[in-house]
């Protein structure tokens, strides 16, 4: 009778032991606000990701993409992994060509993303 109960119990304890999940950030936004650059200029991007509890979520890859892809822009780094703070940077490099606004977006592997731009001023 022992055994059975003993064999019950751990039964039991096995089926309501919740599984161990994988935590996904529910949040991510943009903390940097580029001011305007000169054509030739760069310009830091810089986002922060959290758990829903707030806390910040490291070790978060975050994938950077640059709008329009015409060229006259790019990035220094189109990847990027939270630090302990829950922050990733990139930097936007512009051509001497370049004129107009620019969106860089920032996107998590579970989709969320969000997106800043930067507008680069022609005249003197």
């Amino acid at each position: 009778m022992k055994k059975r109960l003993i064999f019950l119990l751990a039964i039991l304890i096995g089926v309501l032991t919740p599984w161990a999940a994988t935590a996904e950030p529910d949040f991510i936004f943009m903390l940097s606000s580029p001011w305007p650059i000169k054509p030739g200029g760069a310009t830091g991007f810089e986002v922060g990701v959290q758990e829903n509890d707030g806390s910040p979520a490291s070790g978060q890859t975050v994938s950077f993409s640059v709008s329009p892809a015409d060229g006259t822009a790019s990035l220094t780094s189109t990847s990027a992994t939270t630090d302990s703070n829950g922050r990733a940077s990139t930097t936007l490099i512009t051509t001497s060509s370049a004129s107009g606004t620019y969106t860089v977006t920032a996107t998590l592997d579970n989709g969320l993303s969000v997106s800043g731009t930067a507008d680069v001023e022609t005249s003197p």
